[in-house]
């Protein structure tokens, strides 16, 4: 039986398909070899570099968060489910049209810009959220961004890029354990 004190590490995600996670890891092939890093590319296990420190994010963990809600209890995950159930949300389209560094996580990433519509999602969550009373820290805007490589110290050399669209179709919740892939806990249709 279930604890339903037991605290899951969860956040809502937009998750790509095997096809745009492919393109993915070929946009990012470039960004090691450019900035003298030896990791070839993402690749479908963690590797790390002895002499440099990025970390690549495994291709099957490629994800873009909505919002990060942390560490929540069995029954507030299923009052917050039972919330979102209720949303009708519309489809977009994203392009991940640039690479880009976060200082203070260290994060190499890859982009685009916000849109209405994903913005009204990450609203719509954040409502759905609160009115279960969920303790979460993300108020930030909203800033479409897909970890690529992780412990990256310095500001990176990026490159232009061709753009990738992403017609997003679905949102889903994740759950984050140590040393597992992610997992989908449940998916959400958008409306046309």
């Amino acid at each position: 039986m279930a604890n339903d004190h037991e605290r899951m590490r969860v956040f809502f995600a937009l998750w790509p398909g095997t096809s745009l996670r492919a393109q993915i890891a070929t946009a990012s092939e470039q960004l090691p070899a450019l900035n003298g890093q030896p990791v070839p590319a993402i690749t479908t296990s963690q590797r790390t570099v002895a002499q440099r420190s990025w970390r690549a994010v495994p291709v099957h963990n490629l994800h873009l968060t909505l919002l990060f809600l942390g560490n929540q209890t069995r029954p507030d995950i299923t009052e917050l489910c039972r919330r979102v159930d209720d949303l009708s949300a519309q489809r977009f389209a994203l392009l991940l049209d640039r690479f880009g560094w976060f200082a203070r996580p260290r994060v190499l990433w890859l982009g685009g810009a916000a849109t209405l519509p994903g913005v009204a999602l990450v609203q719509m969550l954040r409502d759905c959220s609160d009115a279960v009373g969920l303790s979460y820290r993300s108020q930030r805007e909203w800033v479409p961004h897909m970890t690529l490589y992780r412990h990256v110290g310095q500001p990176p050399r990026l490159p232009g890029m061709t753009p990738l669209q992403w017609p997003v179709h679905e949102f889903v919740l994740l759950q984050s354990q140590p040393s597992q892939p992610y997992g989908v806990l449940r998916r959400w249709p958008l409306r046309d």
